[in-house]
């Protein structure tokens, strides 16, 4: 995510004023996110081995830790995608 955030355009609560960022670095904008998905989707990965890991040395723990990361992981990449979506589309709404 720290990449991420070294490439992300700078961010205004001010929808006009967010929206002329994006359209003048929409490409960054994109970059940006798209790193943030891939890094969320290798995270899975590696808690998928640990959970292995402690599966061969605690069977129900392992098993246990599994289900309730995938919940927490959709829920966490629903909050990016809906939060910048918002942003993008800002008042327009009201």
């Amino acid at each position: 995510m720290s990449i991420r955030d070294l490439i992300h355009p700078e961010e205004r609560m001010n929808s006009a004023e967010q929206i002329a960022i994006l359209v003048d670095h929409a490409s960054r904008w994109y970059r940006a996110h798209l790193l943030l998905f891939i890094g969320m989707m290798l995270s899975i990965p590696g808690l998928l081995a640990l959970s292995n890991i402690t599966a061969e040395r605690k069977p129900a723990a392992g098993y246990a830790g599994t289900h309730p990361y995938f919940d927490r992981a959709a829920a966490l990449a629903l909050y990016f995608c809906g939060r910048d979506a918002d942003r993008a589309v800002g008042d327009r709404r009201r």
